[in-house]
């Protein structure tokens, strides 16, 4: 595990978990070396429970985290295409193009002219969820928005979504 600590002008301290087991620890500027180890102590309770949480999660994936991006680049540019036309001819609905990006965050995304953008990173999570990404991003073709409807309109043609969703988080 490794530990990073970010002293920074806030109020409050904070930890969080990364996808690579990488714990932060956000404190004011003011707190001693002192400080910093009794929050981490206090909260070394939960810092485990997400770290093992984290551990099981990432057993899911495809491929580790720290995978070489050209790697996961070629694959989604394998991967992608059958995918898109699967749904695509399920839906009737069909992106204007498809572009691969190196978005860490965001994995998949609709522009209003019907372009697509997918991460590479998208590539590390089970099958399941990048069909999940695909049909969520081939929706915003007809709902733009996260209503009611484009879930109505996702759930037709995978009932499952929410437990393929959930493979992201």
């Amino acid at each position: 595990m490794e530990l990073r600590v970010i002293r920074s002008d806030r109020r409050t301290a904070s930890v969080e978990i990364s996808r690579d087991l990488t714990v932060t620890v956000r404190v004011p500027r003011g707190f001693t070396d002192e400080r910093v180890e009794a929050f981490i102590e206090r909260n070394s309770g939960w810092i485990e429970k997400h770290l093992q949480a984290r551990r099981e999660r990432n057993a899911k994936l495809r491929f580790p985290v720290d995978t070489d991006p050209a790697f996961l680049r070629a694959e989604a540019e394998r991967t992608l295409p059958p995918l898109l036309e699967k749904y695509a001819a399920l839906t009737g609905l069909r992106p204007k193009a498809v572009k691969i990006n190196s978005a860490k965050k965001r994995l998949g995304s609709c522009s209003a002219d019907g372009t697509m953008h997918f991460s590479y990173t998208l590539m590390i999570y089970p099958l399941e969820a990048v069909e999940y990404v695909v049909l969520h991003e081939l929706a915003h073709l007809k709902v733009r928005n996260h209503q009611r409807g484009f879930y109505a309109l996702i759930e037709r043609y995978m009932p499952d979504w929410r437990s393929r969703r959930d493979l992201l988080k």
